[in-house]
């Protein structure tokens, strides 16, 4: 690694290590034997396919690359903790490999293969004169192509279009080790890298190959992360390891080299360390507890999880009463495969019928068995650990660091000085085709005893086969920028997650907000140590099921809020936000814990990165919006009329709300249709039916409880409240004519509802249809436009209807099935009463559920342009802050470097294609700004340069706003320092 401390220094140095290594390569440098193996032309294969990945799963951020680094010298994030903090804490370590062989000359010689980059030959990495690696390369193929990212489970579009060593079926499903398509952890890692490259010594790992060098290594790697709080400090690295060369290797060390500066790459000279074998685990933490960001810093470290094993010992090395077990063996070593539970087969997954499904034995890949077992490894541990003074041990010095990789080397650590350690876990054999497996985790925490509590969780995730609790998925969110508000909305896929542990155990969702990308700003819950834990929501809903308030379980004195059973909600509106002001918001799901197995809720990942450009990058549950005013001349858009019924009886609520305006398109109609076809449910589907063809926006939804969990399309949040069959007194009513008359309805004693409205028309003479008593009026079924059979109860015993008797509506053409009633009764009133008359009707309504054939319609209008704008709209015009006096809340934070960042004045409600320009008091023109950004905002930034990209001064400035169509407006504003 290269570090520019010391310049001077470091160009002696470089003559020095010149010159060493030309006497070195006179016998040592294999270029010599190229023309024995009729290799007169080389060239190194992995370069070009070097990617990089960032991991940023919880609250650890940090760059990895395909060839076995963690971090870049001189580049972030370099395991920043916590994520968003800009608090990065190395420079950077990799993965290393180291065996004793005998070259082609018979000397016994030690190879070590190492990811470490550094900078140029000779400082850090193992890199030759001529620039060639001589380390680890990534193999080509396992991440896809035009692109430079390593396959991450979370980001679909850098997989590979066929995973090399998987078959053909495994192609758009993630690389699982338990299984196709099962990403264990909320975010996932895969590359796989070999030593092919590492032609510094005469050795040659394959007979069968003589292009082949190294040490014949391929390496599948693997990262892990949980969201989850219990692990949110750690990332998991597992490293499976196999021998493909023809020669076995009988003593091997595998380990990591690296440099921690911790408290930053520019507080490097004040770093302690220290190891504990018990644990397997070293660590590294700041002597003065300040970093170069001038607070307190955190402690770092690596533990060993599952070390390389040895089975051919007779002994038992990791003291769980297994003799020499392995994970490639073929048995199950410690008896713990069941074939109830993980009889499904080679590809991990059940009921998809494959190789060694119910079969009654144990099949690689099943759970429990062999690679899938971490418990059938003989695990030795850490067995070396060496911290020293940079740059006094270097990677590049193979024979130095095989040296410090011997087993039982532990000397005092250096201390309060700029630390580089090595670390490793040996000798064990690997014989040719074998595979050794190698797991750690990276971990960091608020102190020692932090540190120590997360190393305690890690290993029972471990421990557990890394069937940790997993997050329900993440909901995909849209925000939409308003007035002084910001709304958000949200998918419902979340709701159907499955926990590998507890099942179905989604709960609710939580929205975080802030005005930092690493959600720090709501990061403000402690545990019982004071720690920093849990994150503030500014809204949260939940369930409506009984499970509610504080989840029984802590962790370290804190316990998780499920909530107060409000009901969940798929979109929220936040009006407590100030215009032009960048918010990040976050939208998790979470699940509700599972208190048998002893695991708190877990709540999926919320992550905002910066690619390599440094521009923010969001996932599909995290937005970046800055709220604004409109342009002055701006027209909302609108449901254009009433919601109109085509067809059917239903009399429920259809309500088209606009939650998106600038996704809502002008003159677009759409229909909504009910159907229960085949025997099933009552469904609705959505359709736009403006175009050529019908445009499905809702396929099938059996919403009818007026729930926000439809779909948002073209910007409309689609609620239906459908009604149940019962009389609708509210619209029940004389249409026609003055009589006084009270109607009272209702259901007959045991009638049956039947969904029809009815008129009661009076001057007909006629019979009822039961008692053939005479009745002054008919009746009549609108719904179906048809007479009606009733009955009259002539309470009065009048022979005839009378104020009191009961008029009841009979269903069917014959027969005697009652439905509804209505009886009319005569005021007592001064008055007196007013009978019906010829020409009176009274309308009984009932409120109808939608039906099979039920057809409704609406349409939408546009956000637009006020035409003909009047002048008087220009007066809302303002400059934001006005005076500007040295700085201002709503410039963005340089996150990338230090400094101030951008200076910035906003000028709020510009009509839209207005053009400002800005003149000094003496009427030079400084700057001329137009206001591009079409409906979505009135706002119109200023960077305080001028045309010629200078810095202006502090003083007194005039702005003139045109208009086209409306006017013009002049205003000045102030600058001070």
């Amino acid at each position: 690694m290269i570090k520019q401390k010391h310049p001077a220094m470091t160009l002696m140095l470089l003559a020095l290590i010149f010159m060493s290594g030309s006497l070195w390569a006179q016998k040592k440098n294999a270029d010599t034997f190229f023309d024995h193996y009729k290799r007169s032309l080389y060239k190194q294969a992995g370069q070009q396919d070097r990617r990089q990945g960032i991991h940023s799963g919880n609250l650890i951020r940090t760059l990895f690359y395909n060839y076995g680094s963690i971090g870049f010298p001189y580049t972030t994030p370099a395991v920043e903790w916590p994520k968003g903090s800009n608090h990065n804490y190395i420079f950077e370590f990799g993965v290393i490999a180291a065996a004793e062989v005998v070259d082609v000359y018979g000397d016994t010689i030690h190879i070590v293969d190492d990811g470490i980059i550094g900078g140029i030959a000779g400082e850090g990495g193992d890199i030759s004169f001529s620039g060639e690696v001589w380390g680890w390369q990534p193999l080509p193929g396992y991440a896809a192509e035009g692109q430079n990212n390593v396959a991450m489970s979370d980001r679909p579009e850098t997989w590979p279009a066929q995973w090399p060593n998987r078959p053909a079926d495994w192609a758009g499903n993630w690389i699982g080790e338990y299984g196709k398509g099962l990403a264990i952890a909320d975010q996932e890692s895969y590359f796989v890298m070999d030593d092919r490259d590492n032609r510094e010594f005469a050795y040659f790992p394959d007979s069968r190959d003589s292009t082949r060098r190294g040490l014949g290594l391929r390496v599948e790697v693997r990262g892990y992360q949980w969201a989850h709080t219990l692990a949110e400090d750690c990332i998991f690295l597992i490293y499976e390891i196999t021998n493909e060369g023809d020669k076995d290797l009988d003593k091997v060390v595998f380990g990591m080299y690296g440099d921690a500066d911790v408290g930053g790459a520019e507080d490097w000279n004040d770093d302690d360390s220290f190891f504990d074998v018990s644990r397997d685990m070293v660590y590294q933490w700041d002597h003065d507890n300040r970093g170069i960001w001038g607070g307190a810093v955190g402690y770092f470290g690596f533990k060993y999880l599952e070390s390389p094993g040895n089975p051919f010992d007779g002994i038992d090395n990791d003291g769980d009463g297994l003799i020499d077990e392995r994970r490639d063996d073929g048995i199950d070593n410690d008896g713990d495969w069941n074939p109830e539970r993980d009889d499904v087969g080679a590809d991990g997954l059940p009921d998809t019928g494959d190789e060694g499904e119910g079969d009654g034995q144990p099949t690689a890949g099943e759970p429990n068995f062999d690679e899938t077992d971490i418990d059938e490894s003989d695990q030795i541990g850490l067995t070396s650990f060496n911290s020293f003074v940079w740059p006094s041990v270097r990677v590049s010095d193979d024979e130095e660091m095989w040296q410090r990789l011997t087993p039982g080397s532990f000397p005092q650590p250096a201390q309060n000085v700029d630390i580089v350690f090595l670390y490793g876990s040996g000798y064990f054999p690997l014989k040719a085709g074998q595979t050794q497996r190698f797991s750690i985790a990276l971990l960091l925490g608020e102190d020692r005893e932090d540190l120590f509590r997360n190393a305690d969780v890690v290993q029972k995730i471990y421990n557990s086969n890394y069937r940790f609790a997993k997050a329900p998925d993440k909901p995909t969110v849209t925000a939409v920028p308003g007035d002084g508000t910001v709304t958000l909305y949200w998918d419902n896929k979340a709701e159907f997650s499955l926990d590998p542990i507890s099942g179905e155990d989604f709960e609710g969702y939580r929205i975080y907000r802030s005005t930092d990308p690493g959600f720090n700003e709501a990061r403000t819950i402690t545990d019982g140590q004071g720690n920093l834990t849990l994150y503030e929501p500014i809204a949260q809903f939940d369930l409506k099921n009984g499970i509610k308030g504080y989840q029984p379980l802590d962790y370290n004195g804190i316990k998780y809020y499920l909530g107060n059973d409000s009901g969940l909600k798929h979109s929220w509106t936040d009006s407590s936000v100030v215009n032009g002001l960048t918010y990040y918001y976050a939208v998790v799901s979470y699940d509700r814990g599972d208190t048998l197995a002893l695991i708190p809720p877990t709540e999926c990942t919320k992550v905002i990165d910066i690619d390599e450009a440094g521009n923010l990058v969001t996932d599909i549950n995290t937005v970046i919006v800055t709220p604004s005013a409109p342009p002055a001349d701006y027209t909302p858009p609108e449901i254009s009329g009433a919601v109109e019924r085509l067809a059917g009886v239903g009399t429920g609520r259809i309500t088209p709300v606009i939650i998106d305006p600038f996704k809502v398109e002008d003159g677009a109609r759409y229909e909504v249709t009910f159907s229960d076809s085949l025997g099933s449910p009552l469904a609705y589907r959505v359709q736009r039916i403006d175009g050529a063809l019908p445009e499905i926006k809702i396929s099938h939804s059996t919403l009818f409880n007026n729930e926000e969990a439809n779909p948002v399309f073209d910007g409309i949040h689609l609620y239906v409240a459908g009604d149940s069959l019962q009389l609708d007194a509210q619209n029940s009513r004389w249409i026609n004519g003055s009589s006084n008359y009270t109607a009272t309805g209702d259901l007959f004693h045991n009638g049956t509802p039947y969904a029809a409205d009815y008129e009661i028309r009076f001057g007909a003479n006629r019979t009822d249809d039961v008692f053939n008593l005479p009745v002054p009026f008919e009746v009549w079924n609108i719904t179906e436009d048809k007479a009606a059979r009733f009955g009259l109860i002539d309470n009065d015993a009048d022979g005839g209807w009378s104020s009191g008797d009961d008029v009841v509506m009979l269903i069917g053409e014959s027969g005697v099935k009652p439905s509804w009633q209505v009886t009319f009764t005569a005021p007592a009133d001064s008055l007196g009463p007013r009978a019906p008359q010829a020409g009176d009707i009274y309308l009984l309504a009932t409120r109808k559920p939608f039906a099979s054939g039920d057809v409704f319609r609406f349409g939408t209008r546009a956000a637009g342009v006020q035409q003909n704008a009047p002048a008087s709209v220009l007066d809302q015009i303002a400059v934001v802050p006005n005076p500007y006096v040295a700085t201002n809340i709503l410039e963005p934070v340089n996150r990338q470097l230090n400094g101030r960042g951008q200076r910035r004045i906003d000028f709020i409600n510009i009509p839209t294609n207005a053009v400002i320009r800005i003149f000094t008091v003496t009427g030079n023109l400084v700057q001329t700004l137009r206001n591009d950004s079409g409906l979505e905002s009135g706002t119109v930034s200023w960077d305080l340069l001028s045309a010629d990209n200078i810095e202006v001064a502090y003083g007194v400035y005039i702005y003139h706003v045109e208009a086209p169509g409306i006017g013009t407006k002049t205003g000045k504003f102030a600058l001070i320092k």
